[in-house]
C-alpha cells in the first residue's frame, strides 16, 4: 500500500502488513493492518485523515524557517513525520514493531521504540505530541500533564499538541462546564474555549505561549512557540489531499 499527502513523498507499507483485520484489534495481527483498514474507508481517507492533515499543514506555516530537527516520539507510520520533515534531524519513536518497520523502511533511519510516557524525549527544534485523547481534563488528572511538560522542558523552540478536548464541545453546555472548572468561565463557542485554554497554558508554562489553534469537528492542534504572538484559532475544512494505491507502481 502506497499512501501519498498531496506535496509530499509516499508512505509505503509492505504489502505483509497489510492482512486483512479481522473482528476488533486485538494484538493478533500487526497494527499497521488496523491502520490500512482505515485507510479503506472513505469517510476517514476523505474527511477526518485529511482535516487532520490540513489543521498541521496550517500550524506548519507558522513554524516554517523557524526549525530543523523534529521529534515525534508517538510516530505511527509516519505521515506528521513526512509533512514536518524540512530535512533536518528527525527523532522518531514508536512502540509498535510493525510501525516502527514501515518508518525505518521510509524514512532510513533509526526509530527507537520507548515508551512516551515515561523516556526522556530528545532536544529537537520542534517536538510534536500526537495522542489520541489527550484533554484538558485528562491533563489535570492523569500523567498526560507530566508528558507535555517534559516536551515544553526540553523542545527547543516549539511542541504541538494534539488535543482532543474540542470533540467533547459538541456535548453542550455540560462538557463546557467540566472545562470551565479548570480555566474559569466561558463562552460557549469552540473558538472562545481556545483562547481561554491558550491562556490557561501560558499561565501554566512561563515562557511559552499557545500562539494557534488549527481545528476541525474532532479535534485542534495547539502550536506553543517560545516567541510571543497574539494567539490565533483556525477552523480547517476537509479537502481531499491523499491519494492510495495498492503498490508503487500505481
Amino acid at each position: 500500500m502506497r499512501i501519498t499527502i498531496r506535496g509530499y513523498a509516499p508512505i509505503v507499507i509492505p504489502e505483509e502488513y497489510c492482512v486483512k483485520e479481522v473482528g476488533a484489534f486485538n494484538g493478533s495481527t500487526p497494527y499497521v493492518a488496523k491502520v490500512a483498514t482505515r485507510f479503506r474507508q472513505p469517510a476517514y481517507l476523505h474527511k477526518k485523515l485529511p482535516s487532520k492533515l490540513l489543521c498541521l499543514e496550517e500550524i506548519k506555516r507558522s513554524m516554517l524557517g523557524a526549525y530543523l530537527s523534529f521529534a515525534e516520539p508517538l510516530a505511527g507510520i509516519g505521515l506528521t513525520a513526512r509533512l514536518f520533515d524540512v530535512g533536518g534531524k528527525l527523532y522518531l519513536n514508536e512502540l509498535d514493531p510493525s510501525c516502527r518497520a514501515v518508518l525505518e523502511q521510509n524514512f532510513h533511519i533509526p526509530v527507537t521504540a520507548d515508551d512516551a510516557f515515561k523516556t526522556d524525549l530528545p532536544p529537537a527544534d520542534a517536538i510534536f505530541l500526537d495522542f489520541n485523547d489527550f484533554t484538558l481534563k485528562r491533563f489535570e488528572t492523569t500523567e498526560y500533564g507530566a508528558v507535555l511538560a517534559r516536551a515544553l522542558n526540553t523542545a527547543k523552540k516549539f511542541v504541538v499538541l494534539n488535543n482532543c478536548s474540542v470533540f467533547y464541545l459538541r456535548y453542550g453546555q455540560t462538557s463546557f462546564d467540566t472545562y470551565a472548572k479548570y480555566v474559569g468561565k466561558i463562552e460557549p463557542t469552540i473558538e472562545a474555549y481556545l483562547k481561554v485554554e491558550a491562556e490557561y497554558f501560558n499561565k501554566k508554562f512561563k515562557g511559552w505561549y499557545v500562539i494557534k489553534a488549527a481545528y476541525f469537528r474532532d479535534t485542534a492542534f495547539l502550536l506553543f512557540s517560545k516567541q510571543k504572538k497574539p494567539f490565533r484559532a483556525v477552523k480547517i475544512e476537509p479537502t481531499s489531499i491523499v491519494s492510495v494505491g495498492n503498490s508503487v507502481f500505481d
